[in-house]
């Protein structure tokens, strides 16, 4: 098993993303659109309320040590992406 020593968060957050994506996607046969929004909004508030432990130093929120991140994007920001995205999608824009 490879040790992820620098981004347990992130992947725990996105862990969580998927178990939420697919118990409403295959358990409660809601459509896309809707489910990752929600995947989307959980995402932003799991990596805000990791980053606010550390909202005394500069940079807490989007220092990839502050909280969840894919290579440098903090999380927070990838579920903005998957939420208006989706939205865009849901909107038929």
């Amino acid at each position: 098993m490879i040790w992820i020593r620098s981004n347990s968060w992130g992947l725990a957050m996105f862990v969580v993303g998927g178990l939420i994506a697919a118990v409403g996607s295959f358990i409660l046969k809601i459509d896309d659109a809707p489910v990752l929004m929600s995947v989307g909004i959980a995402l932003i508030f799991m990596d805000v309320i990791v980053r606010l432990r550390f909202r005394n130093r500069p940079a807490w929120f989007i220092h990839r040590q502050s909280g969840g991140h894919l290579w440098f994007v903090p999380i927070w920001a990838i579920g903005i992406v998957v939420f208006a995205t989706n939205l865009l999608k849901a909107l038929k824009v």
